[in-house]
Formats: C-alpha cells, structure tokens, sequence
C-alpha cells in the first residue's frame, strides 16, 4: 500500500457524487459525513464519523495511521468495508460493515486497535479478519450471518476478545456474476466449505470470555470447477475443515472463559496441533452443559446435545450430552448447575459413556458437589493410528442423577423437589419474547405461558432468556398443612423477574383433594403473606389457573366452597375461538388463552337469573384485577 503515499487527490474529485477524502500526511481533522470514501495516509488523529459509503474497493482505509476513530460510518458493498494496514491505537465504534465483498473489518499489521459494538453481518466471506495484528480489543461485534467466517484470527497474538457473536455463518462460495465490482476482484473459494464461528490459525495468547458462536454450517456453493472457468483467477482457501463455533489450528495459550457453542455443524469446538489451551465452562447446550478442559497437539473435537436416542433406567439427565473425541488422553470438567435439585439427588449424580445402545457409569469419576462438577481423566478416548478420522475415537458422555420413585415413600413435594427444570424462551435483539412459549415444571403439573411481545428482565433490569422452575426445600410458617402434604406449590426464577405483560400460570389438581372446596392460587408476599389470585378453575379438565407479572412463590389452596363468592358469567361464544400455536421447547403445540371478556351480573335476594347462552364461573372473591401478581 506504500504506493498510496505518492498521489495528491483532494476532496474535488467525486464518487458516487460523493467527495473522496484522501488524506497524506495528515494529523487532526475531521472528516464530513458526505464522504463517498476515504483514504488517511501516513496520518494521526483522524476521525469519520456518520458517513455511508459504498460500491468501493476499500470504504475506509487507514495506512499507517494511529490514534484515530472510525464511529457509526455504513459499509456496504464494498471489496472491504473497513481496511486497517500498519495502523494502530485506533478506535472503531457502531460502525455497519455489512454485505461487503470479501471483508467487513480487515485488519493486517496493526495493534492496540479497539474494534466496539460494530456489525460486520452478512459479508461474503470474512466478518472481522486479523492478519498478523496483536494486542487488539474486540468487545460486543457482531460477525454473524457471514458466507464463511465469523471472526477470523491469521498470526495474530495476545488479542482480547469479549461478549462477541459469530453465529450463523454459513458457507457459501463466491458467484462471480454478483460481484458488484468483479473487474478488480479475485474471488475466494475453499476446498473445504466449513463456516465457523471464530477461527484461530497460528495465533497465540488470545483471551476469549463469553462470546457466542451457534448455529454455523457448512453449505453446497459454486463448485470450485465453475469459478475456475469463469475466466477470473481465484484465491485458493484451505481453511477450516469442519464447521465448527470455535476453531484452532497451530493456536498454542488461548484462554477461553465461559464462551457459548451450540448447535453447530460439525463440532462445538475445535482444535489441532494446538497446545495449552485452557477452556474453561464452554456451555454446549440449552440446559447449560458446560464442558472444561485443556488441549493438546493431538485432535480435540467437541459437540453438545439436549437429547438422545438411549434413556437410562432409573435415572434422569441432568443437562445434556456431549460429544468428545480427543487423539490422546484428556482432562475433562462436567459443570452443572444445581438450582432446585435437593442434596440427595445431588450426591447421586454420576458421568455415563454411551456404548452401542447401553449407557455405561464412566470409572474414577469425581463429583464435586461444592464445586458443582464432575472430573474425568478420559484415558480411553485416545488412539493410535493417527490417521484414523476422529469421528472413529469419538464417545458420548452425559451426567445422570437417580429419578425418586413413588415407591421411595416420598412425597410428591419431595419428588418434585428433586426434578427442577431450565428452559430458555426464544428473545430477541429488543429483549421481546420472539412467539408463544410454553415453561413446564419436570412432573409437567405447572406451566407458565410466556406470550409473544413480551419483555422479562430480572431485578439488575436485563432481559431474561432462561425460566428455572421449582420446588422449594420449605415453606413459610403460615402454609396451610393441605399444601404441605399436596405438594401443589412451585417457585419461579431467576428470582425477581418482572414481566411487561402478564403471564398464564396453569397448575393441575386432582378434584378428589377438593372435595367441598374450591382450588385457588396464591402467591406469597413478604409484606401481606400469602394472597390469592383471581383464579379460573376448569374442573372438567382439572385445571387451574391465573394471570402474573412477576415471579414469586405459587400454591394452591382449598378454600370453603360457601365462603365470601361471587358469580362471573361468561358468555359461552366468547369461550370458543382458535389456540394459537405456541412453542414448547421448540416444539409447536396448541394452547388456547384465557378469554379475557368477562361480564359479571350480581343479583339481588329475590333477582332471578338469567342463564341462557351463558355459563357459570365461581371464583374467590378478592381485591386483585384480573392480571394482578
């Protein structure tokens, strides 16, 4: 690029309409927003600021240019969106760098740059590359949803990256036809067509901490034939041969802390000829399977899953599967996490080895009850013949804890005490719940209706994407012994969770306990202790259930059938119409929502009523509104 430095282009010269800025030597400006490309050169102190800029070679191109700021700029259909060469202590801030030809951000050379909050979504091939660049910061970038690679690392050293999303890539070649500026582009293609979420060649001492890489996939595209004769020359890529979240090659010393992959083609994580790195909690599944560990030369290859074809008699899976494969022997940390499992299930949780159809108990396995994990030297992974392909050497693993019986004399409270459940509910960049989600507790009595729109955040005001349903150990002092014994009382986290709108709490209830009373739910505050809900009962399919806005402590109690009542009619056709399609871990399920038109006629000693057309609720008679707590 060192042959830039030798033209003299000033701001007269258009493109697009738009002046070009070509700066040289420069130090201490500021450039318009009307720009329609710039270039600083040799440079100090530069900063752009609003500009959009497009159908470039380069967007923006710093060469040897330090101490200067690249913020909110759009980048789009351009060869590169942003171009850093030799160039550092910069910042690049908010800025769009989508749809681009080849690279959103590229950077080569350069270091102690701080790329924040920028999209590079969307590319043709690369999001965010670094190329021979060290000790740069990367911190809440999104490089999702790129025809290949997420956030690419070639040679480059002691990079800090955090809280970045590489998901959804998905291979795709280059089509020569659609290269809007294909007279200077030399496409790429890859012999492999893997995508993957962050990839690592030859780079060391990088620091990644809670980033996430899900969803990447490898695709079908122009085949390699098809651009080599289409009369470009191309550039060969050899690149990454599985598609993967995270993956290293050559890459010695990476530190990854509590990053996120799941869901991805081939392999979650993974790494060759690659030494000393040390993972630690990568979650693999919804339910928070988390896996640590440290690699070395030899192949490592990590997947997770929620299921599995095989059941365990006797036993329940605590947090999913995982898929490991490793060349030699390796240490390996199962991390759970223990919300709503009572001590007793706790001590009985052991690691498994699915052999064939039959799962196996994993020897010299150490839980840690304190620590939340299970440690496993997995000697038996390693193999030999180092060109076997690793899939040959490659085992499924899962945590299992005993499943109470009712034949145990447990209580149903106690049953249920044992069995809490985690799930996620489907939020969006807004933090609104994405469509209908159904939350069951493990004996399924209970459920939470979640509705599409709504915000949950928790008592710091961030958004909630996960629902933790229990049973708790005890109850306040002043829980009737009929709800003791039933077991009919749940509690919902993460503790302090407030909705928007208001959620359904449906429970379940056997009409022979309720005999001469009516089943109400309440809820328990520190303040007035516990309260009753509005409650709708359908004793035709026993069934209870209210509306809430906040997470709490939820029971159901019998109260007198003649105490304190009014009557709510409800006229018949307002009760029928279509259930919405709601999601149930991914599954599509119908579930119809309470009507929310209710019209309540109160008679007199000698009134008569009139019932025609209309059917007859009885509910407890209280001062809380129809989605009250």
């Amino acid at each position: 690029l060192s042959e830039y430095c030798l033209y003299n282009i000033d701001s007269s010269n258009l493109v697009n309409d738009r002046p070009v800025y070509y700066l040289v030597n420069r130090s201490d400006e500021m450039i318009p927003s009307d720009a329609g490309v710039v270039y600083a050169i040799n440079s100090t102190n530069i900063t752009i600021s609003g500009a959009e800029i497009s159908n470039e070679y380069y967007g923006v191109l710093f060469y040897n240019t330090d101490n200067s700021t690249i913020k909110e700029v759009t980048l789009s259909n351009c060869y590169n969106g942003v171009y850093l060469s030799s160039s550092n202590n910069n910042n690049l801030t908010a800025n769009d760098a989508n749809s681009n030809t080849r690279y959103g951000i590229y950077l080569s050379s350069s270091s102690n740059n701080t790329l924040a909050g920028n999209d590079a979504s969307s590319n043709v091939q690369y999001g965010i590359y670094l190329s021979s660049s060290s000790n740069n910061t990367l911190a809440g970038n999104d490089a999702s949803s790129n025809a290949q690679y997420g956030i690419y690392l070639s040679s480059s050293n002691n990079n800090t990256l955090t809280e970045n999303i590489a998901s959804r890539n998905k291979y795709s070649s280059v089509e020569v036809s659609s290269l809007s500026i294909d007279s200077v582009v030399e496409p790429m293609i890859s012999l492999n067509q893997a995508a993957t979420g962050f990839c690592i060649i030859s780079s060391d001492n990088n620091t990644l901490t809670n980033n996430i890489a899900s969803y990447n996939t490898g695709s079908s595209g122009d085949s390699v034939e098809s651009v080599l004769n289409s009369g470009v020359t191309p550039n060969i890529d050899f690149g990454p041969i599985y598609s993967c979240g995270f993956y290293l090659y050559s890459s010695d010393n990476t530190t990854m802390q509590d990053n996120t992959a799941i869901g991805n083609e081939d392999y979650d994580f993974y790494s060759s000829l690659s030494l000393n790195n040390t993972v630690d909690k990568l979650v693999l599944t919804g339910s928070s399977m988390q896996l640590s560990f440290v690699t070395d030369l030899s192949e490592t290859a990590i997947s997770g899953s929620g299921t599995s074809s095989y059941s365990l008699s006797g036993k329940t899976n605590v947090n999913g599967y995982v898929d490991i494969g490793n060349g030699d022997n390796i240490n390996v940390t199962f991390s759970y996490d223990d919300s709503g499992m009572s001590s007793s299930a706790e001590s009985s949780i052991a690691l498994f080895k699915l052999n064939g159809s039959e799962w196996i108990a994993v020897p010299d396995a150490s839980l840690d009850m304190s620590a939340n994990n299970v440690f496993v030297n997995l000697s038996e992974l390693g193999y030999s013949v180092r060109d076997v392909s690793i899939e040959y050497y490659t085992s499924t693993f899962g945590l299992f804890k005993d499943t109470p019986r009712s034949s145990d004399g447990m209580s149903a409270a106690e049953r249920v005490r044992s069995e809490g459940t985690i799930t996620d509910i489907p939020v969006g960049d807004d933090g609104e719940v994405t469509s209908d989600t159904v939350v069951k507790s493990s004996d399924s009595i209970t459920t939470l209706t979640v509705y599409k729109g709504t915000k949950a955040t928790d008592s710091n005001g961030d958004p909630v994407n996960k629902i933790i349903v229990t049973t708790p150990a005890s109850l306040p002092a002043d829980t009737p012994r009929e709800v003791l014994e039933s077991g009919l009382y749940y509690d919902f986290g993460p503790s302090g969770t407030t909705f928007s709108e208001a959620i359904l709490i449906t429970m379940d209830f056997n009409p022979e306990d309720f005999k001469d009373k009516k089943p109400v739910i309440y809820t328990y505050t520190s303040e007035d202790g516990w309260v009753a809900l509005e409650t709708t009962v359908d004793w035709e399919n026993s069934k209870v259930t209210a509306y809430i806005n906040h997470f709490s402590l939820y029971a159901v109690f019998g109260t007198d059938a003649e105490e304190n009542t009014e009557v709510l009619m409800v006229e018949a056709e307002d009760e029928i119409g279509e259930s919405p399609a709601i999601e149930e871990d991914g599954i599509s399920t119908d579930e119809e929502k309470e009507d929310e038109t209710v019209y309540g006629y109160l008679y007199g000693l000698l009134g008569i009523v009139v019932v025609a057309a209309l059917g007859i609720i009885i509910v407890k008679k209280q001062n809380m509104g129809k989605r009250g707590l």
